[in-house]
């Protein structure tokens, strides 16, 4: 008899614990390191990489040397795009953040950037 009053006891407290209405993060890939083999973008050329190993491009980065004849000065511009299913963090004006070196670059992003697929 005091064996069941125990379990009875125990099966109590376990049917009254709260239940958690907390939702599960999304489950996000792992993470994909891809070494560029010291490729550099020189003026007027391009660099592609195929992340995915499939033999299409998926992110091409461009440099251009831009004169400015108003304040005599030469601006460099920095370009990057991606491929479908190829993600950039970018801004509604299509710009991307500055960060700094060893910088986290987080799924959960702050605005105004967002994830946009084909950039």
């Amino acid at each position: 008899m005091q064996k069941n009053l125990i379990l009875i006891v125990l099966l109590a407290i376990a049917s009254c614990s709260e239940k958690s209405d907390v939702i599960p993060p999304p489950v996000l890939p792992g993470m994909q390191y891809t070494d560029l083999k010291e490729k550099e973008v020189k003026r007027g050329k391009s660099q592609g990489i195929d992340i995915d190993k499939n033999g299409s491009i998926d992110f091409g980065f461009m440099v251009y040397h831009i004169g400015d004849p108003l304040s005599m000065q030469d601006k460099i511009r920095f370009n990057a795009g991606s491929n479908v299913a190829c993600n950039l963090l970018v801004d509604p004006n299509n710009n991307s953040p500055v960060l700094s070196q060893n910088s986290i670059i987080s799924y959960d992003n702050t605005p105004p950037y967002d994830w946009f697929e084909v950039s």
